[in-house]
């Protein structure tokens, strides 16, 4: 007890030291004598991974002078470290130790929570050390964007990987779309995948099978007198799988205008039928992400960004601009506020060894020839040919189940 208060009498020192280094204090002149009246500390709160402090300014000093000064609390408590205002309050919280730059991905930690979850999208951990993941049912749709190498494809991989370890057959029905054709490969086989295309073109016409399902479920919705898919779920023998569109690089779809008026259809109405959306680019601009699109991205991540307009854009703020070159993983979010986070590490051949078990095994039939005995051969009969031999014996068809993969006795 008697530590503990010690700590606490430590950080509010050392906070009352930035409070006087940095003029965030108001005076009061009594003769020759001046008072100080420095903001009120009231809670020093040490936690597992971090240790929260609660201070309140006096009437007449702006806050906005606290915040223009968050930097002095970096240079006393370390870069660990954020300033949040909440009405009156300030909250300065210290991280012990900060977000690591390597997380290795470990889906067995990560399914406990994913159950919570209908369709669980795996973020990171934030610098609480806390596992974050979002329910795209509760929060469509998604925008991923950020530089090259900034951790955007590793994100991407993780996510689909999880969902494809997750997600039981028939709750769940992807369909990719990578122009580029270096980001979904590893997906294009699996039986969850029930769409895949590189070519515009060819994303178009996915993205308008997902549009007749949409309208398909709709009407089947509107039969059965219910708003969402999971209240038609309980009633219907025949359930409906969530369907998620990802498409990689949606910018280099801006000139397909269709595409564009299909995605923005599904964004404003897919949540009700369960269609979801996953947008993900480098470099956006207005152009791409206008207003109602935009707007109807909930859930959003940028990593790296190339500069604060970049970052305004898809955070409506400009710290994706501030992230190192050097952090790749490291992102902020936007879900009732900005937040922080680092993203897990998947490997591509990690993921390829992970996925073989989950592609299914082909049939392979295979012709066995076979030549049934025959009698003593003459002169005459010598001079038949190979050829006749074998056309003129029966052949029995024999069918194997080649594992062409390798994975196992049971095809898994």
């Amino acid at each position: 007890m008697f530590n503990e208060w010690l700590v606490a009498q430590k950080y509010k020192n050392r906070l009352k030291k930035t409070f006087h280094s940095g003029g965030l204090y108001l005076t009061h002149k009594k003769k020759n004598y001046v008072h100080y009246i420095l903001p009120k500390i009231h809670i020093v709160k040490p936690m597992d991974n971090s240790t929260q402090i609660v201070f309140t300014l006096p009437l007449g000093l702006d806050p906005k002078e606290v915040v223009k000064s968050d930097w002095l609390f970096k240079q006393q408590f370390g870069e660990h470290v954020k300033l949040k205002q909440e009405n009156k309050e300030f909250v300065l919280t210290i991280y012990n130790e900060g977000l690591k730059k390597v997380i290795p991905y470990k889906f067995e930690t990560l399914h406990p929570i994913m159950k919570e979850h209908k369709l669980p999208v795996v973020i990171g951990k934030d610098k609480n050390g806390k596992i974050i993941v979002i329910d795209l049912i509760k929060h469509p749709h998604l925008l991923v964007a950020g530089e090259t190498g900034s951790g955007k494809s590793v994100f991407l991989r993780t996510m689909i990987t999880s969902f494809v370890l997750h997600m039981k057959p028939g709750q769940l029905e992807l369909y990719l779309g990578d122009p580029k054709m270096v980001e979904f490969f590893l997906f294009e086989n699996l039986p969850i995948v029930k769409g895949f295309a590189n070519e515009p073109d060819e994303i178009g016409k996915m993205v308008q099978k997902v549009v007749k399902q949409m309208r398909k479920r709709k009407k089947l919705m509107k039969e059965a007198k219910v708003p969402h898919i999971d209240k038609y779920n309980k009633k219907a023998e025949k359930k409906l799988p969530y369907i998620l569109l990802c498409i990689d690089e949606f910018a280099e779809l801006q000139s397909e205008g269709s595409i564009k008026k299909d995605i923005e259809w599904i964004s404003s109405q897919g949540r009700a039928f369960g269609v979801i959306l996953c947008l993900s680019l480098q470099r956006p601009d207005r152009d791409t992400m206008d207003g109602k699109l935009k707007n109807n991205m909930t859930m959003r991540i940028a990593f790296k960004m190339a500069d604060k307009v970049n970052s305004r854009i898809i955070l409506d703020s400009y710290e994706a601009a501030s992230i190192s070159s050097e952090d790749s993983g490291r992102m902020f979010y936007k879900m009732n506020g900005i937040h922080e986070a680092q993203a897990f590490w998947l490997d591509e051949e990690d993921a390829e060894k992970i996925l073989d078990e989950y592609i299914p095994v082909e049939q392979v039939t295979i012709v066995e020839t076979i030549v049934q005995d025959e009698p003593a051969t003459t002169s005459e009969d010598i001079a038949e040919t190979t050829e006749d031999i074998i056309e003129e014996s029966p052949v029995e068809e024999v069918v194997f189940k080649a594992n062409l993969l390798g994975s196992g006795d049971d095809g898994k």
